[in-house]
């Protein structure tokens, strides 16, 4: 850590990898935007030494204990906000959520993630906390801007009903509008209301 602080480099994911003299075996990714610092691979080390004990799992005394910073990036220094951005409380949050994830397991600590669809419950999906720039929701939930042919334009509806409920649709006249097989509708839609089969369902 010292090195990586003199050429002016921190790691922001590390991974843990403890042996006992049995074979056991324990690994695990930690993540932190702002860099993990001494004090912050001690903690999640404990952390992860503590999940695996309490789990039963270990029968015998840790002989090697590996931490391989996987990424690094330059130290820039933190700047926490004064009004909106980071707070004491995001920092407090990440690390609350570090110590659900060394307890509970990688696969059960999740977060929301966009990652687009035409449909608004296709748009985001969880991911793995540990694997998620937690200090950054903003970036995380932006959905990309792609051309998702059929999707639904913005402002997303507030209720969307999966699986979806069938509606008809009638024209000025009261007629059901249709459509062709080429695409074309028989008229301008004019009222839609929630179909009688679906009604009758719910």
């Amino acid at each position: 850590v010292g090195g990586l602080a003199a050429e002016g480099r921190v790691c922001t994911r590390l991974v843990v990898a403890a042996h006992t003299e049995h074979g056991e075996h324990s690994e695990r990714l930690w993540y932190r935007s702002s860099g993990l610092g001494a004090a912050a691979m001690v903690e999640r080390v404990r952390w992860q030494l503590d999940a695996w004990a309490q789990h039963g799992s270990i029968t015998a005394g840790v002989v090697l204990l590996r931490l391989d910073p996987v990424e690094l990036r330059s130290d820039d220094g933190v700047q926490l906000g004064l009004w909106g951005g980071r707070t004491q409380a995001d920092e407090w949050a990440v690390r609350a959520v570090a110590r659900l994830v060394a307890v509970a397991g990688e696969q059960l600590v999740l977060v929301p993630a966009a990652q687009g669809g035409r449909q608004p419950h296709d748009a985001y999906t969880w991911v793995p906390a540990v694997t998620a720039d937690l200090l950054e929701p903003a970036e995380r939930l932006a959905v990309a801007d792609r051309p998702w042919p059929g999707r639904l334009p913005s402002p997303s509806p507030s209720v969307v009903h999966h699986p979806a409920r069938p509606i008809d649709v009638f024209d000025i006249t009261g007629a059901p509008v249709t459509v062709t097989g080429r695409g074309a509708v028989s008229a301008p839609p004019y009222a839609v209301q929630l179909s009688s089969s679906s009604a009758g369902s719910s």
